[in-house]
């Protein structure tokens, strides 16, 4: 029986900085941040271990901004992040099967504050956060030279801002995988292994979406390994690319998620 416990925490800050004296705008913002991060380990047996890890970040930015036609602006952006992960592995002896559960749960929340010296025409401020809840399933097999892979992802996000015109958009996600490692040759000069795979993903906005998988690996020797792959992957935009209004009333732009 084992437990193992480790944690680490950090503070950092760090003054605005101006190389232009002739304007009151700042080249880099002042920075401060805390973070920490905190994990565990259990060991009951041999075949089976439980873990566990939280991290969150805190970061404060702040800066002074000048756009052309002089107005000056107090930049104020503040942004905290949390993730927690949990996970079990198991290994049953009788079959030689492994399977390992684990899940994740991200927060993230930005808020932005631009804030015009003696007025407030220019005055902007906006809120984002993010949610992500994510569950995973793998269970590994061995028959004889093939090591067999199989499992399934589950994911669903939530964004809600005020740089949206709803407000709140979600959506979800599901993939199936199955891979075969299969050694075609070991002996003391060479082994030679084949790793044929394919993924399927079935997301709520983008539909279905196939990712075939190939790779060889050749250990000519204890220091020498030779490796070819291909294969088809699938990443669909993420909120911010679909559809986050970013706007700098400062400068005069906005950009628009599509």
């Amino acid at each position: 029986l084992e437990l193992v416990r480790r944690g680490r925490a950090q503070i950092r800050q760090r003054s605005a900085f101006d190389r232009n004296p002739d304007n009151v705008a700042d080249n880099g913002p002042g920075i401060r941040r805390f973070d920490y991060d905190v994990d565990a380990s259990w060991n009951p047996s041999d075949t089976l271990r439980a873990w566990t890890r939280t991290s969150y970040a805190w970061t404060d930015l702040r800066a002074v901004d000048e756009n052309d036609t002089g107005a000056v602006f107090n930049r104020v952006q503040r942004t905290e992040q949390l993730d927690s992960w949990l996970g079990v592995r198991n290994l049953f002896e009788e079959t030689g099967t492994t399977l390992t559960v684990r899940g994740h749960f991200g927060f993230f929340k930005d808020q932005f504050q631009l804030d015009q010296r003696n007025s407030r025409k220019l005055d902007d401020y906006s809120q984002t956060i993010t949610r992500l809840f994510e569950g995973y399933v793998q269970v590994d097999q061995k028959l004889g030279s093939h090591l067999l892979t199989a499992g399934a992802e589950v994911l669903s996000e939530n964004l809600s801002s005020s740089r949206l015109v709803s407000n709140f958009v979600q959506r979800g996600r599901f993939g199936l995988f199955v891979q075969d490692s299969w050694t075609l040759l070991s002996n003391d000069s060479v082994k030679l292994s084949v790793e044929p795979g394919i993924r399927g993903d079935l997301d709520s906005q983008f539909g279905g979406a196939p990712s075939p998988r190939l790779a060889f690996k050749i250990d000519a020797g204890k220091s020498l390994t030779f490796r070819a792959g291909w294969g088809l992957g699938f990443r669909p935009p993420s909120f911010n690319e679909l559809y986050l209004r970013f706007c700098n009333t400062g400068i005069g732009y906005c950009v628009d998620g599509k």
